[in-house]
């Protein structure tokens, strides 16, 4: 019997225990609201997770919710110092930090000297968003790919694109490479070849995953009830984060999703990423999307996360730093 299954067998035993869901989840007293005398159990602990070990209580007067540490087995009275050195290695590997670099799952290599022909592409991706693009720094950090030929050159890649198709999107767009390393979101700048804006281009297409983008940021997970931020577009959560969140946000999860279609995944994906059982999420929502689009996309995660939508009304989106915006707050649940 592993550490992890003795720690188990002792929460099990403790007063009106239950697994649930399949033995993947056991509700327990919860040690947090243990004094207002609530008659049932409603303190759940996440069992299947290689990761960490997620809590959330679901009174709500409570609504504690976290990962499980060593100081909770304790206010549970389970005093024990192997599992407290269990949880401390489980914690420490599994969920203390998200860093949003570019060495990330496929190690590829991102040009940051760019040539004259790029700095027309560069100087609107950061007029667009008050970076400095030409800082081969932020080039790195944020993942802009500004001439997709010289990136499929340094890695040596094989996209399936004809050279024509190369060319032009040399030529004429410019993207950013999601979290995986494995999609690149591409924006139109100045093409005359289509009017189509926006396109994704994987590396691996035997990978399912879709798309999903994170800016520069460095996340503690052991943090207070780490947040989760949402957008559209790489340009929208660029402009968002260093807009309105310029003061240390190291409890806050920024992501793209590409578009609202993906806005349930690009959450799941988070979620799975940082081992955050419930938390708070805040979308940036474009102006053209009705509120009920929401409700149909997110369903069941309304019970037990709290949304907020936020939009635009001076603009269709966020995704330009330089634009007016008047804030539309709505609470959807």
């Amino acid at each position: 019997m592993t550490v992890k299954d003795r720690l188990i067998k002792d929460l099990s035993k403790l007063p009106e225990a239950k697994f649930q869901s399949g033995h993947t989840e056991l509700v327990i007293h919860c040690p947090f609201c243990k004094n207002e005398n609530h008659k049932l159990p409603k303190f759940y602990i996440e069992l299947d997770n290689d990761s960490c070990m997620r809590f959330n209580c679901f009174h709500g007067s409570c609504g504690q919710h976290g990962v499980l540490t060593p100081d909770v087995l304790h206010m549970l009275d389970i005093n024990n110092s192997e599992y407290d050195t269990f949880l401390n290695s489980l914690n420490k590997k599994g969920i203390s930090k998200i860093k949003t670099s570019s060495d990330t799952i496929n190690n590829l290599i991102i040009p940051t000297k760019p040539k004259e022909n790029d700095l027309l592409k560069i100087a609107y991706s950061s007029e667009r968003t008050g970076i400095d693009f030409t800082n081969p720094t932020n080039i790195k950090d944020y993942k802009l790919i500004y001439n997709l030929g010289d990136f499929i050159n340094i890695n040596k890649l094989n996209l399936e694109l004809d050279n024509n198709q190369i060319q032009e999107f040399s030529n004429h767009w410019i993207g950013f490479l999601g979290y995986n390393n494995n999609i690149i979101n591409m924006r139109n700048v100045n093409s005359k070849r289509t009017s189509k804006r926006y396109t994704n281009i994987k590396i691996n297409k035997s990978t399912g995953y879709s798309f999903l983008y994170m800016p520069p940021q460095e996340i503690d997970l052991l943090t207070s009830a780490p947040r989760i931020v949402l957008a559209e577009g790489a340009y929208d959560i660029i402009c968002i984060k260093n807009r309105f969140y310029t003061k240390d946000a190291n409890n806050v999860i920024f992501g793209a999703v590409g578009s609202a279609a993906s806005y349930r995944k690009g959450a799941m994906k988070l979620f799975n990423l940082s081992c955050i059982l419930y938390t708070d999420i805040t979308i940036y929502g474009d102006q053209d999307v009705p509120i009920d689009f929401y409700y149909k996309k997110f369903g069941n995660l309304m019970k037990n996360n709290k949304f907020i939508l936020i939009r635009n009304k001076k603009n269709k989106d966020f995704g330009n730093i330089n634009e007016s915006y008047s804030l539309d707050i709505k609470k959807l649940n």
